[in-house]
């Protein structure tokens, strides 16, 4: 089985685990992705832009 491939939790489904990043209303940039079954979401991580500009800078992008 691909490693990508994970079951759904909620409906038992198996889904290819496709990061998606959206910004909420705090200016976090929260990843998560979703089942395309039953549109269950999982977080993974959230990040702040304090916590991105250090990011960047350790990356050598600023």
């Amino acid at each position: 089985m691909h490693k990508n491939i994970i079951t759904c939790d909620n409906c038992n489904k198996d889904i290819k685990m496709i990061l998606r990043t959206r910004r909420n209303e705090a200016d976090v940039m929260v990843t998560y992705f979703k089942c395309n079954h039953c549109d269950n979401e999982y977080f993974c991580y959230a990040i702040n832009e304090e916590s991105r500009n250090l990011r960047n800078v350790s990356e050598g992008l600023v």
